[in-house]
């Protein structure tokens, strides 16, 4: 299957020159070509230079360093700038932040002061977000053993097995199913991919899960504030429990529910 940003590229030029087995030569052969072409507004060069990064991914036969890793974050983050897509651009930002907090793009693509800048220093104030417990030991940005899987960042997830490895880049769209024991709460699977429910769906079923436990309201209140599930910022009293409660049990907040059956 093709990321979203190498089926964006594809869709506009020629499929980028990379072949299956990768090597990690490969890949840093493409992220230096990437860089490059943006650095020196070669922006034809920088498109077939991304996709063939993302091709890399698909078949390495290596594990990557952390310093690949970042690189692959900043190739990214350099692609969807291209396409004009900010919170993609965000989104890789964090991956190459949770690598390394000290990470700064360089002058040669972010001169101070420059768009893409003021969208890194955003970025840089926001954390690199949740992660879930992993199925097993992973190998995450080129670190080994971790048992966890970041959700809300980009991040090279690679995987040793009896069949070699296994390489995948989790893009916004969500990690892969397999390599987390159950689905999160406020999260729900597509295929073969991890989707986080809208806000007013997490709320919801927070305060369903909540009652079913026959909690008083105002324990129930309290919990929803502690997790941050508020209305438009309002904190929840006893009250606000109990009428959206019952709003609940009348069908009212039915049209809250974007995933049928769930």
């Amino acid at each position: 299957m093709l990321s979203p940003l190498l089926a964006a590229v594809v869709a506009a030029v020629a499929p980028a020159v990379a072949a299956c087995p990768a090597g990690i030569s490969d890949l840093r052969e493409h992220l230096r070509a990437a860089r490059i072409a943006y650095a020196t507004g070669d922006l034809m060069a920088l498109q077939p230079a991304v996709a063939a990064v993302d091709e890399d991914l698909t078949c390495l036969d290596s594990l990557v360093s952390p310093d690949d890793a970042m690189q692959v974050h900043v190739a990214h983050a350099l692609g969807w700038w291209l396409l004009r897509d900010e919170a993609r651009v965000a989104f890789a930002f964090r991956g190459a932040l949770a690598v390394d907090p000290h990470f700064l793009p360089g002058d040669d693509i972010a001169p101070e002061g420059s768009a893409l800048m003021v969208l890194f220093n955003r970025v840089r104030e926001q954390g690199a977000g949740i992660s879930t417990p992993s199925r097993g030991k992973l190998v995450v940005d080129g670190f080994p053993g971790v048992k966890a899987l970041p959700m809300e960042r980009a991040v090279v997830l690679q995987r040793e097995g009896v069949e070699g490895i296994e390489t995948w880049y989790a893009s916004p769209e969500g990690p892969p199913v397999d390599l987390a024991p159950s689905v999160p709460f406020g999260w729900y699977q597509e295929q073969s991919i991890l989707v986080q429910k809208p806000p007013e769906y997490a709320w919801l079923a927070e305060l369903r899960r909540l009652a079913a436990r026959d909690l008083p309201d105002a324990k129930i209140a309290k919990r929803m504030n502690l997790r941050g599930h508020q209305i438009g910022g309002v904190p929840w009293t006893p009250a606000s429990v109990e009428a959206q409660l019952d709003l609940d049990a009348e069908g009212a907040l039915e049209n809250a529910r974007p995933l049928p059956g769930r």
